[in-house]
């Protein structure tokens, strides 16, 4: 999945503020 690396390299980066939103986005997506 690149949308899964590519958000991984943004909270590497620092662009993901909010890792618990990003967990939230994730488990959507998967729904």
């Amino acid at each position: 999945m690149p949308e899964l690396l590519t958000a991984l390299t943004g909270i590497m980066n620092g662009s993901y503020g909010d890792y618990e939103q990003f967990l939230r986005e994730l488990c959507h997506r998967q729904t």
